[in-house]
């Protein structure tokens, strides 16, 4: 009777740890420092935000950024969150997006290092002016600082007067 409860737990082990095994990552969570990879052909790429994409079905933040929303408002009555957004969509217009995924913002979505044609998009919007550095990411803020000194795009009204 022994020999028979302990046949059966050590199955029962061997096929718990197979389905775990074999069960989605989503799921079960993905493990320590794997990052999800996402790529995106050019017509299954939207442009939601001055830091926002959608890439086919999934919507991912650009990390490190901060640009504003659409119908926020500078330099007077311009819609500096309309201009982000059209600045990032020439970034990425008839280009494959590839991005790597890491932690969510406070909305759920999913943050992401992403990429057209090689070019990094936090880095680009930053460098264009449209979008603000997060305090964490010094290479970022030496940009905005940059953009700042040439008064480029939100910073254009700085060095009109």
């Amino acid at each position: 009777m022994a020999r028979l409860l302990l046949g059966w737990t050590a199955g029962a082990v061997i096929v718990s740890s197979l389905v775990t095994i074999g069960l989605s990552s989503d799921l079960l969570g993905r493990a320590s420092g794997q990052a999800e990879h996402l790529r995106a052909e050019p017509n299954q790429v939207a442009v939601v935000g001055g830091d926002t994409l959608r890439l086919g079905d999934r919507v991912v933040r650009l990390a490190g950024i901060e640009a504003p929303d659409r119908g926020d408002t500078c330099r007077g009555n311009m819609d500096c969150g309309g201009a982000a957004t059209t600045v990032l969509a020439g970034m990425v217009r008839d280009r494959r997006v590839d991005c790597r995924l890491s932690g969510h913002d406070s909305m759920g979505r999913p943050f992401a290092a992403c990429a057209a044609n090689g070019v990094d998009l936090s880095s680009a919007v930053v460098e264009s002016g449209w979008a603000r550095a997060q305090q964490d990411e010094p290479a970022l803020a030496n940009l905005e600082l940059r953009a700042r000194r040439r008064g480029a795009g939100l910073w254009a009204d700085a060095h009109a007067h």
